[in-house]
Order: C-alpha cells, then sequence, then structure tokens
C-alpha cells in the first residue's frame, strides 16, 4: 500500500512539473504575440519566394506586427510583388533592420534584365513595434531626437565629399560650377525634398536619391550605398 502511494505520488509530482512547464511556455507565447501576429516568426520575415531562374528570386517580406496601419502596408507589399512576378520583369527584395523597439524595413524593386544596377523603386516603411504603429519621417527624426538641421548637415557634408571627389578626378570642373551648382546640378536641392529615414546599426539613417556622375559610380561601385547618410548614433 505504502509502495503504491509512493508510486502515486511520483506519478503526481512529474504530472505537476510537466503541467508547470507547458503553463509556463504558454504564458511566455501569449506574451510574444501581444505585438506579433504569429508569435513564433520573427518581427520580419520572407513569406514568400519567387523563382525567376539562373539564380534570380523575389522576396515578399511580411511585417509581423499586430496594427491596422501595419495590414495595409503588409496588403500594399503583396499586392506589388504579385503583380511583379506575374509581368515577370522585375524582382523584389528587402533589408530589414531593428534598433530597440523600432523596425525598419526598405523594400526594393530590381528589372530582372540588370539586378546589379540601381532599383527601379525602393519604399521605407519604420514601425514602432511597443506602440504598434507606422512612423513617418516627422516621427521618426523626433523620436530619436534629430531635426531637420541634422539631415541637412550629414547629407550636405557627405556630398561635400562626393562634389571634392569629382572636381580632383576632371568629372566636373571646379571652377566652372561650385558646390551650390553642383547641388542643383544632381538635384541635391532642397536637401530634405525626397528624404526618407530607417534605422541601421544602432545610427539614425537618412536616404536621399541625387543624380551622380556616372563615372563616380564606376570608381566607388557601391551604388545604392551613395545615397545613404548617417544622421546621428542612436545607442
Amino acid at each position: 500500500m505504502l509502495e503504491y502511494i509512493r508510486e502515486n505520488k511520483i506519478k503526481l509530482i512529474v504530472f505537476l512539473v510537466i503541467l508547470i512547464v507547458v503553463l509556463a511556455f504558454s504564458l511566455i507565447m501569449k506574451k510574444g504575440s501581444d505585438k506579433k501576429i504569429y508569435a513564433t516568426d520573427s518581427y520580419v520575415y520572407t513569406r514568400e519566394t519567387y523563382d525567376y531562374g539562373e539564380g534570380l528570386e523575389s522576396k515578399l517580406p511580411y511585417i509581423n506586427v499586430k496594427s491596422n496601419d501595419v495590414a495595409k502596408i503588409n496588403s500594399e507589399i503583396i499586392e506589388k510583388y504579385y503583380e511583379i512576378t506575374t509581368i515577370g520583369k522585375e524582382m523584389m527584395d528587402y533589408d530589414y533592420y531593428r534598433n530597440g523597439n523600432v523596425i525598419s524595413l526598405i523594400v526594393k524593386t530590381y528589372n530582372i534584365e540588370s539586378v546589379d544596377s540601381y532599383p527601379t523603386s525602393i519604399v521605407f516603411y519604420n514601425i514602432d513595434i511597443d506602440e504598434q504603429t507606422v512612423l513617418n519621417n516627422l516621427q521618426i527624426l523626433r523620436k530619436y531626437g534629430a531635426s531637420n538641421n541634422d539631415v541637412e548637415e550629414a547629407i550636405s557634408s557627405k556630398l561635400k565629399e562626393y562634389y571634392e571627389y569629382e572636381t580632383k578626378k576632371g568629372y566636373i570642373s571646379g571652377k566652372e560650377c561650385d558646390f551650390d551648382c553642383y547641388m542643383t546640378e544632381i538635384g541635391g536641392y532642397p536637401i530634405l525634398d525626397g528624404c526618407n529615414y530607417y534605422v541601421k546599426d544602432d545610427a539614425l539613417m537618412a536616404y536621399k536619391s541625387v543624380s551622380l556622375d556616372v563615372n563616380f559610380f564606376y570608381d566607388v561601385n557601391s551604388g545604392f550605398n551613395l545615397f545613404n547618410f548617417k544622421v546621428k548614433d542612436i545607442k
């Protein structure tokens, strides 16, 4: 009788331990799903791919955050993805970064006949995970204590380096075209026009596309990176 009681007591203890583990795991999963649609997936993940052959693949990103605004963004991206894969002349790719509670998604499309060239379109999305909201340009600047002046200074100083390089290489004449002339020629003014922001590697970044000399592109061989400007550290 005592042996029977002892065995059942051990079984009860084992059952209770298993129950506690299961409940604890359920609570963790529930906590994770407060912000996410799918608790076990990343905040941004590849939901679908389309193989064009010859190593070319279109990727459909999905923002895994519970929000009506984010749902609209996902719908826009999905619609664009199926549009370009149906036509078959472009492919979609993306970059995803996270800093604290903010995630940045950069969705790019490329002509499949020239994927090594500049993207045909680039769209930036910034999402505050805690607030479950989409941040516009003004909101993300305010969140990290940055001003329009900070952005203008960051972009202007970098473009001045480009200008000095191009004049040194003889791509433009410094005597005939000063920096203000150069900024006008490449579409640099107004500086804030066409700017988009995102977070990457503990920094607030600005993106602005300008019309640089083709020889400059070949020299630096960095394409898309030429138009990314570090505004400030946000560690």
